[in-house]
């Protein structure tokens, strides 16, 4: 009897073990690849992303204890306003997840009548819409960053991060560039990084983000990383993280001063490829937890 009573609590301890989820990070991309005019780009800009920011970015915390699922990318078809309602409906998260929403594509603002108008909307809802196609077709849907990034805080994670990579302005319309056809592999990051940066951000900060690449009545430029063309925040978010990875730096980051870097260089990119100001909207409100 005592036997089976050990054998019992045993069982009952494997199945409690694996019925328990792990921490998790949840990687939601959603970019605009069949654009006509900014297509190739993003397709540039989610490579990059990819390689030299999410793969370092879990390259960090996964032996921290983080479970780090293939992250969700809807591009193409899948590019759709209902694929991202119902993304973030159906999410799931524990309290200690983490989740990171990059959306790559269109956005703007309603135009207004007067300038009075535009000022006082710009204040009030300084954030952009994103721009889908609705099923494919050329009928466009639109979801405000603003209202995607307070659905994803419901979901009670402890860090949620929302990014949009799109104009700003009245006239959302990118500019055309060349787009690099050199395919390269990037070198994952070593232990430096992961522990004076990645795992600090990402492991000692509660809190949510909320990024846009554009300020009110700004588009977004290009830019280049490595060779490859892609939009000028994508390339400051991995430059930046290019810094801490090559210098012996990272012990004081904060997520203020890491975000701040991010804009002075996406600001940088953006002048030196259209002499036009981009300049990141940030709202901060990550805090380190004890």
């Amino acid at each position: 009897m005592l036997m089976k009573n050990r054998l019992a609590f045993l069982l009952f301890c494997l199945v409690a073990c694996i019925s328990v989820p792990a921490q998790t990070i949840h990687w939601i991309i959603f970019a605009d690849t069949q654009s006509y005019d900014i297509g190739d780009e993003v397709k540039n800009s989610v490579s990059v992303l990819t390689t030299q920011f999410i793969d370092r970015i879990n390259d960090a915390i996964v032996p921290k204890g983080y479970y780090s699922p293939t992250p969700k990318i809807y591009r193409g078809s899948d590019f759709t306003e209902g694929n991202c309602n119902r993304t973030i409906q159906n999410l799931r998260c524990g309290n200690e997840d983490i989740i990171v929403f990059y959306y790559l594509g269109h956005g703007g603002r309603a135009e207004m009548n007067s300038a009075a108008e535009a000022e006082a909307y710009k204040n009030s809802h300084p954030w952009p819409d994103l721009q889908f196609d609705h099923n494919g077709g050329s009928q466009k849907e639109f979801l405000s960053l603003s209202n995607v990034h307070r659905k994803l805080k419901q979901k009670g994670a402890r860090l949620t991060l929302t990014i949009g990579m799109c104009c700003n302005s009245s006239n959302s319309k990118y500019k055309k560039h060349g787009v690099s056809s050199q395919s390269r592999k990037y070198k994952l990051v070593g232990k430096k990084f992961a522990k004076k940066v990645g795992q600090k951000l990402f492991l000692k900060y509660k809190g949510d983000i909320m990024v846009s690449s554009a300020k009110p009545g700004q588009e977004s430029q290009g830019g280049t990383y490595n060779g490859r063309d892609v939009d000028s925040f994508t390339s400051a978010l991995c430059s930046t993280l290019d810094k801490y990875a090559n210098n012996d730096t990272g012990e004081s980051v904060t997520w203020s001063s890491f975000l701040n870097e991010v804009a002075t260089r996406c600001n940088r990119n953006a002048m030196a490829y259209n002499n036009k100001a981009q300049t990141p909207k940030i709202l901060n409100h990550a805090v380190l937890s004890k």
